[in-house]
């Protein structure tokens, strides 16, 4: 039961730590995205590159 609670208090926090990695990734992509580079603009700014 030893190395069960070992892996299970392993996979809790390689978890956490990952959910937390993940939510920050999405935070900070989530807000300049919008900002930048809204929707509508898109095929302006496609249409502008060519």
């Amino acid at each position: 039961m030893v190395m069960f609670s070992e892996i299970a208090s392993f996979a809790k926090e390689e978890l956490r730590a990952v959910t937390q990695s993940v939510l920050a990734n999405l935070m900070a992509a989530r807000v300049p995205a919008k900002e930048s580079y809204p929707l509508i603009d898109a095929p302006n700014l496609v249409a502008k590159e060519k």
